[in-house]
């Protein structure tokens, strides 16, 4: 909030008082809410009706009333406080974003960067002219204090050290089957899992070059669970190249939602969500910050990426 300022003894604090009490009807609510005692509110309110040469408020059986000076003057200084305010905070809020500054090196997931963070990073940057991004797309364990790497998310979690914060976040994210709609209409749409087995599904190579030989699929309508052998024909470590290969119309590929959508916008298809009760629950995702660096910095990005993560559990197809 403003402060300090005067117009022909008027204090812009004092106007600002005359809102709260105003609003409030309540002297005792005043003072909590600009930490002062009841004597000093009502000493300040008796200067402005002096000032002005009119009462503002009048009480009446232990109740505060305003009156029709009072409703007036609401009324025409209202927005322009608000306005001024507002004014003050933004540029105290201009003056903070200078304060940061140097290098933050981060490291993020591949596939969901592309839909949850890339598209968000330039405007954050730009309110920070005196910041600058280093970033590293990669799902590989890497040694972040070893790579100097300031934050990173990752889909494992890291090995402990002292030198790291790990922070679990946790969305429940789940994948599910997509296919497209000539896919359906050229081999079918799968009416159950056992019919998956007859059908043409992309298999991953995880973070550690190994294949999953098994998924656990679980019905998020009845809650039952179901153990099925990953028996792929094709398998990738590229989770990118499969979302092309589904373009082909001729694979079904498991992805997580936002990403389905964002295929749909960015390539103007039309998918189909293939056996959509059941899923199977994709990466635990991790934040981790090196202690070891400048912490002011690290938690601003912090704040920043967790907030984006949020939105992959708003995004539902």
């Amino acid at each position: 909030m403003i402060s300090g300022f005067k117009f022909n003894n008027l204090s812009l604090d004092d106007i600002r008082l005359f809102i709260i009490v105003y609003e409030s009807k309540s002297y005792t609510i005043s003072t909590i809410k600009t930490n002062t005692s009841q004597p000093t509110v009502s000493r300040r309110i008796k200067q402005l009706e002096n000032y002005f040469d009119q009462k503002l408020f009048y009480s009446k059986n232990n109740f505060l009333y305003h009156t029709d000076f009072a409703d007036a003057l609401y009324k025409s200084c209202y927005n322009e406080f608000r306005n001024l305010d507002n004014l003050f905070n933004n540029l105290r809020s201009e003056k903070k974003h200078q304060e940061y500054s140097g290098t933050i090196r981060v490291q993020l997931p591949v596939i969901i960067s592309k839909y949850l963070f890339s598209p968000h990073i330039p405007s954050f940057i730009r309110k920070y002219p005196n910041l600058n991004l280093q970033i590293i797309y990669s799902n590989s364990d890497h040694d972040l204090v070893k790579n100097k790497i300031d934050i990173a998310i990752m889909g494992k979690e890291p090995h402990l050290s002292n030198n790291l914060k790990i922070t679990p976040l946790s969305q429940k994210i789940y994948i599910r089957l997509f296919g497209t709609n000539e896919y359906i209409e050229k081999y079918g749409n799968p009416i159950n899992l056992e019919e998956i087995k007859n059908h043409l599904f992309l298999g991953y190579i995880n973070e550690e070059m190994k294949i999953k030989e098994y998924f656990r699929a679980e019905n998020k309508v009845t809650g039952e669970y179901q153990v099925l052998p990953m028996n792929s024909r094709i398998v990738t470590n590229d989770g990118e190249h499969g979302l092309i290969m589904m373009l082909s119309n001729e694979i079904i590929v498991g992805m997580i939602d936002i990403v389905a959508q964002n295929i749909e916008k960015l390539y103007d298809r039309r998918l189909v969500n293939i056996l959509p009760d059941w899923h199977a629950k994709f990466t635990d995702y991790y934040l981790i910050e090196n202690r070891l660096k400048n912490q002011e910095n690290i938690e601003l990005l912090s704040n920043f990426l967790i907030e984006c993560f949020k939105d992959i559990s708003s995004m539902k197809y």
